[in-house]
């Protein structure tokens, strides 16, 4: 089956399973399944609906307990379809589905404004970014399904609005920033952009800053901000990460984190106190979370083993 599971945060219990629709008369690792598959999620603000990127379609999945479509076939719907003009429709992708799950933290990209009236989606198979409006109340009960509105198409060629810098058709991270940017890390470039998440206009002059080479010599993996905005963090491909302000944006520095491998992403803690990183090690006794406080990393020394 292919399912979205809704975990316990204190028990780290499965307290909710949502099934979704697939071949039945096909195996679950089977290429059929990928237009299935749900490759990456992002919960709206509200707390009521569930973003889906798919290979070719953005869905919604209800997760209102009060709302009669919950846990219903008619909980999940299609939204948007990639708007692709590829005749081949299955070349028309938001992401590069496969079977290999890992494969997914190399192609990332669906996320919601915090005001939760507009969500982002990376696309793979165009170089882009794409820009939807979402109409969620959020003291009524929801207007099941959810008014969906195409806004923008931000090419990330060379030729269309991006550089050389931003071109690439898989994105290893995007987040909505708690200083007003949306951030996307960009695969196998040494390339972090940000653009104004709040814009007066998504279709009138919205455009990125690039923050390029953050660590020096190294490709980005992730990205993250301070719960007040200050500063940012970026993580690259093998074990630093830098530390940036974000208004103005400018560099402070970066630091060498000890690790048996490389790193695979990053959060901070609620309070911005606490570095959590994981690395990709599985032998036994190795890898697996590391914690680090904020303030024991030298981020101003370049490099500086932390």
């Amino acid at each position: 089956m292919l399912r979205i599971l809704a975990v316990d945060a204190s028990t780290r219990a499965i307290s909710e399973t949502f099934q979704l629709p697939y071949d039945t008369t096909k195996a679950l690792d089977k290429a059929e399944q990928d237009t299935f598959r749900p490759w990456n999620i992002d919960l709206h603000p509200s707390r009521r609906v569930l973003g889906v990127q798919s290979r070719q379609k953005i869905r919604l999945l209800n997760i209102d307990k009060s709302h009669p479509s919950y846990q219903q076939t008619s909980g999940f719907v299609d939204v948007a379809s990639h708007p692709g003009t590829d005749p081949d429709p299955t070349k028309n992708k938001f992401a590069d589905v496969k079977a290999d799950s890992s494969k997914a933290e190399e192609d990332r990209g669906i996320v919601f404004r915090p005001d939760g009236k507009y969500f982002f989606v990376s696309a793979h198979s165009d170089k882009s970014l794409y820009v939807y409006k979402i109409d969620v109340a959020t003291d009524t009960t929801l207007n099941w399904p959810l008014p969906v509105t195409f806004v923008k198409r931000f090419g990330l060629a060379a030729a269309e609005e991006g550089t050389s810098d931003t071109e690439h058709d898989k994105f290893t991270d995007m987040i909505a920033g708690n200083d007003g940017y949306l951030y996307l890390s960009i695969k196998d470039k040494k390339n972090i952009i940000r653009f104004p998440i709040y814009p007066s206009s998504f279709t009138s002059d919205w455009t990125f800053e690039e923050i390029i080479k953050p660590t020096v010599d190294k490709t980005v993996n992730s990205v993250w901000t301070s719960k007040d905005g200050k500063y940012i963090y970026i993580l690259d491909n093998e074990y630093r990460v830098a530390q940036f302000r974000s208004h103005p944006l400018g560099k402070i520095g970066y630091a060498t984190l000890y690790s048996d491998d490389k790193m695979r992403d990053f959060k901070l803690s609620h309070d911005s106190k606490y570095l959590m990183v994981t690395d990709i090690k599985n032998a036994t006794n190795k890898g697996g979370l590391r914690i680090k406080q904020i303030n024991e990393i030298n981020f101003a020394s370049n490099p500086t083993i932390a």
